[in-house]
């Protein structure tokens, strides 16, 4: 804005009367039009770069997860001879982050020139458009001279403003990412209720056993692991009899005694995989009672 008011008041300053001394509007409209094209130049080529960026980052978190999984379980690979297994799979994610991570790196570079480049045109087009009024009379050599460097320091700093611009736009998507895991809804209030519906189960179950008197030991050590009515989570090709353990069909229920090493067996999608998450409290079931 300053330099648009410095383009229209220096003829006015100069106090003179020819047509020489008019108002530069060529250097004005350059230097209103070139933000527009450059945030018109970012808002088409916003979808590319956030897609880019994302599968980079993406890319990235599967190589770091894979690197960790394989040092966590180093001793374990080695143990079962697996190496050239997990070697190529490590290569795969390597080969895959750097192919992302070239396409991103050719897009973000792409980006970066277009304020050079703009500026390269405005100036040529200025010297010719301002140039040919210079001949014909109707713009002083110094109104020239100044409406070149003033286009030169605009675009410097359109510059700078575009590639702050070009940066809050490569990190975008991990913004967003961040914003909605934040404000995703919380569970703390179903963990407690569950918690506390399976504090009182479980000192039911104590006190059962300790009036009864089974066994000998404590009552927690003589309990059974023991998941009941979850027809609602598990699939109808559930079948909690193949397990090792008392099982019942009816209800899908099922309770396996402690110390025991228990195999699950079924098809695909057929609840083994719900029922550790269950256990490992994962997953949350649809009934606090389950």
């Amino acid at each position: 804005s300053a330099l648009l008011i410095f383009l229209g008041i220096a003829p006015l300053m100069k106090g003179g009367g020819s047509s020489a001394d008019s108002t530069d509007w060529y250097g004005m409209t350059v230097i209103f039009l070139m933000p527009v094209c450059l945030l018109s130049f970012l808002q088409f080529r916003r979808s590319i770069t956030v897609v880019h960026t994302s599968e980079r980052n993406a890319a990235k978190v599967q190589l770091i997860g894979q690197v960790g999984r394989i040092v966590a379980n180093y001793q374990m690979i080695a143990d079962y001879s697996q190496r050239p297994y997990f070697e190529k799979r490590a290569e795969d994610k390597i080969a895959a982050f750097n192919r992302a991570a070239t396409q991103c790196g050719i897009i973000l570079k792409n980006n970066t020139y277009a304020a050079p480049w703009l500026v390269t045109k405005c100036v040529a087009f200025y010297v010719i458009a301002a140039g040919l009024n210079y001949l014909k009379g109707n713009l002083s050599l110094g109104m020239f001279l100044a409406g070149m460097n003033v286009i030169k320091a605009a675009g410097g700093a359109y510059g700078g403003i575009y590639s702050s611009l070009l940066d809050i736009q490569q990190r975008l998507p991990e913004l967003f990412r961040l914003v909605s895991l934040i404000n995703k809804p919380i569970d703390v209030s179903d963990k407690m209720n569950i918690t506390r519906a399976r504090r009182q189960i479980t000192l039911q179950k104590r006190t059962s056993i300790r009036d009864e008197g089974k066994g000998r030991g404590a009552p927690l050590d003589m309990m059974y692991l023991e998941i009941t009515d979850a027809s609602s989570v598990f699939t109808k090709n559930f079948r909690p009899s193949t397990m090792t353990g008392s099982a019942t069909d009816e209800h899908s229920a099922f309770r396996i005694a402690q110390g025991l090493m228990v195999a699950l067996v079924g098809p695909k999608a057929g609840g083994k995989s719900t029922v550790l998450r269950l256990l490992g409290s994962a997953s949350l079931p649809p009934d606090p009672k389950l």
